[in-house]
């Protein structure tokens, strides 16, 4: 049985308002709009269901803080069971229910406590005329809870068939403008004085048992919710950051073991991402290649692969390198010095394919000694610079560096 305690505060007079049920109360809103076509919707509320299947009750077309405030509330009219059938079994229920919060809530309902059934909730509504005060308020939810969970032994089983269940209660504040049809006096010495105890204790007769309801206690034990607090916060006089000195490596412990998780997967993540969209291996071992100078000798040209591309590796002579680095660079198509072609003097590398239109030339042929094309005739010189002949750009030199003096790696 879930309680929601709702306060309002109209000015100076505190009202609050109590709701009882057995169990979770949902609701569900339809979205209000208007249509020229309604007549007298009531302020456009909604009475049919989308699908207009059935009709809303008046639970549903009302917010829960409107429900028995904003109209005359008929226990006969509400108190229907799924069947959808009235039973005998209704009127009991209700003057249990009656008698058990009256007794609990001695002379603090300003109204008629209203019964509501739906299906097999029972909402229980009314409004507080005083404020209480809230040690009081927490011992009279304690009390009921400990009625209702105890299943009210002194009462008739039939009786309590609704109530025997865990009970769970909540107090909440409500500070939205609530107008209700009757508005309780507020409180004053002759208002005051007729609440009062007058007399002996109340007995209240039931249908099958006779229920004692003691308006004054003496033997009420105070509740005690150290079962359910931290054993930090067993002192109320310690201040709360003192009490979680002890606790906060344990807070940052499930942080930090969920990151470092988290780090780890996602190194792995990643690299197998890196691993499925890169090139391959055998790609990579193409990426690079390492050629041995010493099988290339003086004057001669060698051809090696890398990349699916022929590499000429030349060993030139004394006598061409004197001759490329004295050309006139002004007098090229492609101006270039022979020292910007070549990191060692005696060895040229570049990639063996033409710039005219991707063939292949010869080594050691052409006017210049260096190579020559033979698709369309162009020359180049000894540093790989064009000459003569349609090409108009050098051959291209590729990334190399000299591992040691006989060990280059291109790539």
């Amino acid at each position: 049985m879930t309680t929601l305690l709702k306060l309002n505060i109209l000015g100076n007079l505190s009202q609050q308002r109590c709701y009882l049920s057995t169990s979770p109360i949902l609701h569900s809103w339809f979205v209000k709009l208007t249509n020229v076509t309604q007549v007298n919707t009531e302020a456009a509320i909604p009475k049919h269901t989308r699908k207009r299947n059935y009709p809303l009750t008046y639970e549903q077309r009302q917010f829960p803080k409107f429900i028995g405030h904003t109209k005359t509330w008929n226990t006969f009219n509400t108190s229907n069971l799924r069947d959808g059938k009235r039973k005998a079994e209704i009127v009991s229920d209700d003057l249990f229910l009656r008698q058990f919060i009256y007794g609990t809530w001695h002379s603090l309902f300003a109204t008629e406590l209203i019964i509501k059934r739906r299906h097999n909730m029972i909402i229980l509504s009314g409004l507080v005329t005083r404020t209480i005060h809230p040690r009081r308020m927490y011992f009279l939810i304690d009390m009921a809870m400990q009625m209702c969970n105890k299943r009210a032994t002194q009462v008739a089983t039939n009786l309590v068939r609704q109530l025997a269940r865990p009970v769970r209660m909540k107090i909440e504040d409500d500070h939205s403008e609530v107008e209700y049809t009757h508005i309780p006096l507020p409180n004053t010495l002759v208002s005051m004085s007729k609440t009062l105890l007058h007399g002996n204790a109340s007995i209240t007769t039931g249908l099958n048992s006779t229920i004692s309801v003691r308006h004054a206690h003496t033997d009420i034990q105070v509740p005690n919710f150290d079962f359910y607090r931290r054993k930090a916060r067993l002192d109320s006089s310690k201040s709360y950051r003192d009490a979680d000195d002890n606790t906060s490596p344990y807070s940052y412990l499930a942080p930090v073991g969920m990151a470092i998780t988290s780090a780890y997967m996602a190194k792995y993540i990643v690299r197998d991402i890196a691993a499925y969209v890169g090139p391959a291996k055998d790609v990579m071992s193409l990426a690079k290649v390492e050629i041995k100078l010493d099988a290339v000798p003086v004057g001669k040209n060698a051809v090696f692969e890398w990349r699916n591309k022929p590499i000429f590796v030349r060993h030139r002579t004394a006598q061409e390198i004197a001759r490329e680095q004295g050309v006139n660079v002004a007098q090229l198509r492609d101006p270039q010095n022979d020292a910007d072609r070549v990191q060692k003097s005696e060895w040229l590398i570049v990639i063996g394919i033409c710039t005219h239109l991707g063939c292949i030339p010869i080594a050691n042929a052409g006017e210049f000694g260096g190579y020559y094309c033979p698709c369309h005739g162009s020359h180049y010189d000894a540093s790989g610079r064009i000459r003569k002949g349609p090409a108009p750009l050098n051959l291209e030199v590729p990334q190399y560096v000299f591992k040691d003096d006989s060990t280059v790696v291109i790539g």
